[in-house]
C-alpha cells in the first residue's frame, strides 16, 4: 500500500518535482532543507502558485485541441519576481492577479526562498534515487544601467537569481540566454526566445526541470499499440502502457483519478480522465472549482484498491506567447508602456528610472512519459523593454485512451510544477 505526505495547500492539477543539482549547470548554491514550521508558513503562497496554474490554463488559447502543458511554479515564479520591481497600482495590480494580495511583501519573499529551498532539497536524503530537480532564475540587464538595491536584494536573497548586465544594443544576445536556459533543463529547452531589441532592458527568466524513474516501473513487454481517441473523434494507436497493481482511487460521476509515485516517494503523478465522454473542458472546470483539493486529499488517505491502469508513452511540446492569457487574468499596466511601472526594478547614474514595461511573457515546456519515468522542463522569459469510493472485487479499468489532465506535485510542498492537458500523446 502505498502513502503519500501530501498536505494539499492548493487548488490543481499540475506535475510536481523535488529538486537535485544537475551536473553542467554551472556554480550551485547550497540550500539546507526548510524546517516544517517554515513549510507550513509557505502554504499561502502555495495556493496562490496552484490556483494561478489552473487560472492561467483554463485562459490559454486551446481551440487548436493540441497539447497543453504549463508549469505554474515556473511562471508564478518569473512574474513573482518581476512583481519585485514594480510599484504604485502596476505593482498591486500583478500581486492580486497572482494572489498574493492578502500577503506582505516581505511574507512571500520569504516564502518563495523556502519553496525554492523545498524543492531544491526533497528527496536528497536518498541518493540512490534517480531523482534530479533544478529550478534556476536569472537576469539580463542592459550594461548602462543598475538594479536598485531593494531589487537587487529581492532578486539575490530571496529567488537566488543571478543577474549579468548585457550590451542588447549591442547586437543579439539571444543565445547568451536561451544558453543559460538549456544548462538549466538538461538541454530540453534550447530555443525559447528567437532574439533580442536594441530597446530591452532586462529580461527575468526562471527555468525548471525534472527526472525520477516509477517506483513501480512499467514493464516493456506490457506496452502494446492500442487505439486513443481524440477530442474530435477521431482515433489513432498509441503506445499504452500497462500495469495492475494496487493503486488509489477516486471516482465521481463525471470523472475518475488515480497516482502513481515515483522513486523517491517526494513526488507524484496525478491522472485525471472524464468518465463517458472525450470533452475535457467540464472536468477542468470542477478541478479548477475546488475537486482538485478534494480529490488529491481522498487519494492520499492512505485506501488503495487493485487497478488495472493504462497510460499512453506520451512525448508533449509545448511553447506560447502568455500576454494574451496574463491580460484576461488581470495583468494589464504591466503591458501598457504608458501605465506600467517598474520604478524600483532599474536605475542609472542619475537615479531610479520608470522607462520600462513589459513587452513578452514566453513560455515553453516539454514533457516525456515513459515505463521508466518521467522528464518535464520548463521555461518562462519575461521582457522588459524600455516605453516609447469503494473498493471492487474486480481490477478497476483505468485506461487513459482518450483525452486526460495530469498533474505533478511534489509531495513535500504540494506545490503544481507541472499541469498538463494531453490531447494526444504522441503529437
Amino acid at each position: 500500500m502505498s502513502k503519500h505526505s501530501l498536505t494539499v495547500f492548493a487548488i490543481s492539477a499540475f506535475l510536481a518535482l523535488s529538486l537535485v543539482a544537475i551536473s553542467g549547470c554551472g556554480d550551485k548554491e547550497t540550500f539546507a532543507p526548510p524546517s516544517k514550521e517554515d513549510i507550513a508558513e509557505a502554504r499561502p503562497l502555495v495556493h496562490a502558485v496552484n490556483h494561478f496554474g489552473f487560472s492561467l490554463l483554463k485562459n490559454i488559447d486551446r481551440s487548436n485541441n493540441k497539447n497543453t502543458v504549463i508549469s505554474p511554479v515556473s511562471v508564478h515564479d518569473a512574474l513573482s519576481l518581476t512583481a519585485q520591481g514594480a510599484a504604485g497600482s502596476t505593482q498591486t495590480q500583478m500581486r492580486d492577479a497572482l494572489g498574493l494580495s492578502s500577503l506582505e511583501t516581505s511574507t512571500t519573499d520569504k516564502q518563495w526562498s523556502t519553496l525554492i529551498a523545498a524543492l531544491k532539497t526533497a528527496g536528497q536524503s536518498d541518493k540512490k534515487t534517480a531523482r534530479d530537480l533544478e529550478i534556476a532564475n536569472s537576469l539580463w540587464y542592459q550594461k548602462g544601467f543598475t538594479l536598485t538595491d531593494a531589487f537587487k536584494s529581492s532578486a539575490q536573497d530571496m529567488f537566488h537569481a543571478k543577474a549579468t548586465p548585457l550590451d542588447f544594443a549591442g547586437g543579439d544576445k539571444a543565445s547568451k540566454i536561451n544558453r543559460w536556459i538549456s544548462q538549466h533543463t538538461d538541454k530540453k529547452l534550447t530555443d525559447v526566445i528567437s532574439h533580442t531589441s536594441q530597446d530591452d532592458l532586462i529580461y527575468l527568466v526562471n527555468a525548471l526541470y525534472f527526472h525520477d524513474d516509477w517506483a513501480d516501473p512499467f514493464k516493456q513487454e506490457s506496452t502494446s499499440q492500442e487505439p486513443f481517441t481524440k477530442a474530435n473523434g477521431q482515433t489513432h494507436d498509441v503506445a499504452m502502457m500497462h500495469k495492475t497493481t494496487s493503486l488509489p482511487l477516486y471516482q465521481t460521476d463525471s470523472y475518475q483519478a488515480t497516482c502513481l509515485d515515483y522513486q523517491d516517494r517526494a513526488t507524484s503523478l496525478y491522472l485525471f480522465l472524464p468518465t463517458g465522454t472525450n470533452d475535457i473542458e467540464p472536468m477542468i472546470d470542477s478541478l479548477a472549482d475546488g475537486e482538485f483539493d478534494i480529490t488529491v486529499s481522498t487519494l492520499n488517505s492512505g485506501e488503495t484498491t487493485e487497478v488495472a491502469l493504462g497510460l499512453p508513452k506520451t512525448k508533449a511540446n509545448f511553447s506560447a506567447d502568455l500576454v494574451p492569457a496574463l491580460k484576461s487574468m488581470g495583468f494589464e499596466d504591466m503591458f501598457d508602456p504608458l501605465k506600467a511601472n517598474f520604478s524600483r526594478m532599474l536605475r542609472t547614474s542619475e537615479g531610479p528610472t520608470s522607462a520600462v514595461y513589459i513587452s513578452g511573457v514566453a513560455h515553453a515546456t516539454q514533457l516525456e512519459i515513459d515505463e521508466k519515468g518521467t522528464t518535464a522542463a520548463a521555461a518562462t522569459v519575461v521582457e522588459g523593454k524600455a516605453m516609447a469510493a469503494r473498493p471492487p472485487e474486480n481490477p478497476h479499468i483505468f485506461i487513459c485512451d482518450h483525452p486526460y489532465v495530469c498533474a505533478l506535485v511534489d509531495n513535500t510542498t504540494g506545490s503544481l510544477l507541472f499541469l498538463g492537458i494531453i490531447m494526444d500523446p504522441v503529437h
